[in-house]
């Protein structure tokens, strides 16, 4: 995060390349949507900061 109180790993699955799909597209994005829900809700809830980042990137094929 931009205040320093936050940071977080965000490893793509490699072996969604094998069925075509860039492992990192799907990390980038969580990590992505991670930061804007951190911004809004401050470091208080990493849980409700993870499930926000997910619900943002349901439309993305891939894990991390």
């Amino acid at each position: 995060s931009e205040d320093g109180l936050a940071m977080g790993v965000f490893d793509g699955v490699g072996a969604w390349a094998d069925m075509g799909v860039d492992p990192g597209l799907y990390s980038k994005a969580l990590a992505k949507c991670a930061n804007e829900a951190y911004a809004e809700l401050g470091p208080k809830s990493p849980k409700a900061i993870l499930s926000h980042a997910h619900a943002k990137t349901m439309s993305i094929t891939g894990s991390s």
